[in-house]
């Protein structure tokens, strides 16, 4: 299905947002739920194995020591591929908002190139949000907000973890 680019006639339609939101996602589904199982697969494997060793540790001294180790390392491994899995949709998104047909390997370099900035931002993010839960809620949602397009800056407009906030809160 062909999606034209988005034009410039200056009126916003919720309901023209949604029905080219709609026809992208079905006319790129197999894209789209690939990447994001393929993304929760990578996520969910590793932490299936770390509970099959605490589960087969049992009640023994390690068992402390898999769940010590494991939080951390389950919280890295969602921030890292979580970011990596959102660029590439993202950028093949744009892709097709832009006319252009949906090329998966450019995607996935254009995620590789903007690897380390989407790495920082997730960990900014993160901690941003954390800071935000810890002053009773209501701030995390503000954050929330104003970092919403913070990801699509960066893969997008190519900009650093930072510079993608700023740009996003000035959205």
């Amino acid at each position: 299905m062909s999606v034209n680019s988005i034009g410039g006639s200056g009126v916003f339609s919720v309901g023209d947002v949604l029905n080219r939101t709609w026809h992208v996602f079905i006319g790129n589904a197999r894209f789209f739920l690939g990447i994001t199982a393929l993304v929760y697969v990578a996520i969910f494997m590793p932490l299936g194995a770390l509970a099959v060793l605490a589960l087969l540790a049992g009640a023994s001294d390690m068992t402390p020591w898999l769940i010590i180790a494991g939080v951390p390392v389950a919280i890295v491994l969602f921030l890292v591929l979580n970011a990596f899995g959102e660029a590439v949709l993202l950028f093949g998104t744009f892709q097709r908002l832009r006319g252009e047909p949906l090329r998966v390997g450019e995607a996935m370099r254009r995620a590789v190139a903007r690897f380390f900035p989407l790495v920082g931002l997730a960990i900014l993010w993160f901690l941003g949000l954390a800071v935000g839960f810890l002053l009773l809620i209501i701030p995390m949602f503000f954050l929330l907000v104003i970092w919403a397009v913070a990801a699509p800056a960066c893969i997008v407009e190519g900009l650093g973890p930072i510079a993608s906030m700023s740009r996003s809160a000035a959205l």
